[in-house]
């Protein structure tokens, strides 16, 4: 935790933790937030929430493989300082919102090994400031074309064995041929 002269609190750090559970609502009871890490978390299991959308000074979101569940929320766009925006390897679905490709400020935005369809948001090559989409691994994802000299990644299926399974993706019993079926220990 990383606070301020005045005790607010700038900077969280939660990452690699073993965390378990949700993210609480109560998140966005930091208004003064700039910096937001949850990665390497993977028991967490949890959606994110629309609380969050109520750290209007973040900048930095990092939350890779960290058990995120459910859509990217629509509100994230409301978040007009975020310059960093990490959601590798979790189970994330549904569409990347149209509105992430308005963040002006936004320099890397990452969703690579999620569940993500629809299109990638037209208007990525409209930012000033955007240096990477990494968006590969994502099967039902759609690559449009951007126009920017940016790194983008998008599609690159063939590559996504380094993807970890999430807890909630994890199957429950592997059948091996010749050997039988193997249920993994509670």
């Amino acid at each position: 935790v990383g606070c301020n002269g005045q005790g607010l609190v700038l900077y969280l750090d939660l990452s690699s933790l073993n965390l378990t559970g949700s993210l609480p609502d109560e998140i966005g009871c930091l208004p003064f937030l700039k910096s937001l890490l949850l990665n390497n978390n993977p028991l967490m299991v949890t959606g994110i929430p629309d609380t969050i959308c109520q750290l209007v000074n973040l900048k930095y979101f990092q939350a890779s493989f960290s058990g995120l569940l459910g859509a990217i929320p629509e509100c994230i766009c409301t978040l007009q300082h975020v310059q960093y925006f990490y959601v590798d390897d979790n189970a994330l679905t549904g569409e990347i919102p149209q509105c992430i490709a308005g963040m002006t400020h936004l320099r890397e935005f990452h969703a690579k090994c999620n569940d993500l369809t629809g299109a990638v948001p037209e208007g990525f090559d409209d930012l000033m400031y955007l240096e990477e989409v990494r968006v590969q691994c994502n099967s039902g994802l759609e690559c449009t074309p951007l126009d920017a000299d940016i790194i983008y990644l998008c599609g690159d299926l063939d590559e996504c064995v380094d993807c970890p399974l999430t807890p909630q993706q994890c199957p429950t019993s592997v059948f091996i041929d010749g050997c039988g079926t193997y249920f993994p220990p509670a």
